[in-house]
């Protein structure tokens, strides 16, 4: 694997692995190709919202 950004390699893992679990919480499982579309759709918003490539963006989540 050559990607070196957590983008990239997002993006990668849901291209080669799909349908495998990517995320298991209780009973909710989200696969690796489930992940990299909700990765891609929230990377597209930040570009809506005027971020730029290198910005920082902090995540919060709850515990």
């Amino acid at each position: 694997m050559s990607a070196t950004d957590l983008g990239s390699r997002l993006l990668d893992n849901a291209a080669r692995l799909g349908a495998q679990p990517a995320l298991i919480h209780h009973d909710e499982i989200t696969t690796f190709a489930e992940l990299g579309r909700d990765a891609a759709l929230l990377a597209q918003g930040f570009l809506r919202a005027g971020f730029k490539k290198n910005d920082r963006v902090a995540v919060l989540i709850p515990p």
